[in-house]
């Protein structure tokens, strides 16, 4: 379970994690945070509680939650793009199944290369 010795433990939890988390809501905050924030008086020892596993511990590090998952900043419909281009770019076998097509590929011309590079620039800001 999480432990915040004070606010300000809390509130530099909340910064460095749940600020760039896809899971902040603009108006609600963290739902991991503020169950914590709730009931962890009451589940502290309660060894069965959820909140044991939401936030786990390392020594007296609280580590990130189980649901962390850094944004990258964009909304869903620019995201779904990046990966539209990135998908166009690279094919649809990745980053292997690209550099095995490009090592029997004929050299790129100077200005597809061009093209390409660019196009990777686009979708990785």
């Amino acid at each position: 379970m999480g432990y915040f010795a004070n606010a300000t433990e809390g509130d530099i939890y909340e910064t460095e994690y749940c600020a760039t988390c896809v899971h902040m809501h603009p108006d609600y905050g963290c739902p991991c945070l503020e169950a914590h924030r709730l009931w962890n008086y009451e589940e502290c020892n309660n060894a069965a509680s959820v909140l044991h596993k939401m936030i786990p511990r390392e020594g007296i590090v609280n580590k990130p939650c189980i649901f962390y998952s850094k944004s990258t900043g964009l909304s869903l419909s620019e995201e779904n793009e990046r990966l539209r281009r990135w998908k166009e770019v690279m094919g649809t076998g990745g980053i292997q199944s690209a550099l095995e097509r490009a090592a029997k590929a004929e050299p790129l011309s100077v200005e597809s290369a061009k093209k390409t590079f660019k196009a990777m620039e686009e979708m990785n800001p």
